[in-house]
């Protein structure tokens, strides 16, 4: 049945971007990419992970980090954008993590609006619509442009 997933999975994002304007499609990927629950299929699928832009994973422990990391970087070639779940819950793991690993490490719950922008950093700049970057405010001319005033 686990064979299954991978051409659901795509049916249902070519579907998406058939009929929807989406910038960014957020994707939860189920249980664990151990066991028979598909997302191994998923997350080997060369054509799907040419698309995929970030990956957040939950780990219980230092040993589930690791072998995440690890799992990723071999198996799946590419890398974890951040590492959350109950293994961030002290500073031993989040430092572990970060720097054994080097992997950032963020609490989903402490720290929600920094595992938020880690994901966005993570994004291409074609994710974002056009009106937020016309919204930034001009930069002021340089001191080497000279500025003319109209007299009347």
């Amino acid at each position: 049945m686990e064979d299954a997933i991978t051409p659901i999975a795509k049916g249902v994002i070519h579907h998406l971007n058939e009929t929807e304007d989406l910038d960014v499609i957020v994707a939860e990927m189920g249980d664990g990419f151990v066991g028979y629950y598909g997302v191994d299929d998923l997350l080997t699928d060369m054509e799907l992970q040419s698309f995929i832009e970030a990956h957040v994973v939950a780990a219980t422990d230092l040993a589930g980090a690791w072998a995440a990391e690890r799992t990723f970087r071999e198996r799946y070639r590419t890398g974890i954008t951040a590492l959350t779940g109950p293994v961030t819950d002290n500073d031993v793991g989040r430092r572990y993590i970060t720097q054994r690993l080097g992997v950032t490490a963020l609490n989903a719950l402490r720290q929600s609006t920094a595992l938020v922008d880690e994901v966005v950093d993570a994004l291409p700049a074609s994710a974002f619509p056009e009106e937020i970057e016309a919204t930034a405010p001009e930069a002021p001319p340089s001191s080497d442009e000279k500025l003319t005033v109209a007299a009347e």
